[in-house]
């Protein structure tokens, strides 16, 4: 038992060891600390992307579409729906004295028996509420047949491809803001053990060709054997983009 003790306890510091010395390092990638998915709201056929992998794209820039003739086609429908209904609502309440018309109302409640104009009355005003839902719902549609993007980014990746069907919801394209940095590194899980956000870190560019001071950010499992890491550039400096970067953790 003793031994089996001591074996754990050796295990335990040379993984501190491990991760403490200046001598080990990992390979590392740069990324936007920033990054986020677009989708559309509704389904339908996607149209060509308007911006392309590597583009910068501005607040408020439609980036896709989708095929608009369905969502049209709703909508005029919707429109005749509600013309339709507002002639009904005319030719039932033409002949009835303004003064009357409120009792039939559906917000007044009144002992009244439900005869033939009432109900008539009551049918016209609900089919001009439906109307009304309808075609809120088509005008909503129609405009989210546009996909906009919510703030400068970068298209880094579309996924979907022109003329599929996507679903609402779907991801379409994936974007970042470059003006924001991280690095990632994978490190064995056993120099991982006990590492915590705050961690100091420095960031090396191969050749020589500078370091960066980093803290950790997150720490995330990723298998049995390997854990990943997110650092933090503390610097205003960063490493140029494409660099072959490595990460060295450092004692504390």
């Amino acid at each position: 038992m003793i031994r089996v003790l001591l074996l754990l306890a050796i295990g335990a510091l040379t993984a501190v060891a491990a991760a403490a010395s200046p001598d080990r390092t990992w390979p590392a990638e740069l990324r936007a600390a920033e990054r986020w998915e677009l989708a559309f709201d509704v389904g339908g056929v996607l149209l060509e992307p308007l911006a392309a992998v590597g583009e910068s794209i501005g607040q408020g820039q439609v980036v896709a579409r989708l095929d608009p003739e369905p969502f049209d086609a709703r909508l005029a429908r919707a429109q005749q729906a509600m013309t339709a209904a507002q002639a009904r609502w005319v030719q039932v309440t033409e002949s009835i004295d303004p003064e009357q018309l409120r009792v039939y109302s559906p917000s007044i409640t009144t002992s009244l028996d439900l005869g033939p104009m009432r109900i008539a009355v009551l049918e016209a005003e609900m089919g001009i509420g439906t109307a009304a839902t309808e075609l809120r719902y088509a005008r909503w549609a129609r405009a989210a047949t546009q996909l906009v993007n919510p703030r400068p980014g970068r298209v880094t990746r579309w996924l979907a491809l022109p003329g599929s069907a996507v679903a609402a919801n779907q991801p379409m394209v994936q974007l970042e803001d470059d003006s924001t940095a991280e690095v990632i590194a994978r490190i064995p899980s056993s120099v991982a053990a006990g590492l915590r956000r705050g961690r100091r870190a420095e960031i090396l560019v191969a050749g020589g060709m500078g370091h960066y001071q980093a803290t950790v950010q997150s720490v995330a499992a990723r298998g049995a054997r390997d854990t990943e890491i997110v650092l933090r550039i503390i610097e205003k400096a960063r490493p140029p983009r494409g660099a072959v970067l490595r990460c060295r953790l450092l004692p504390g």
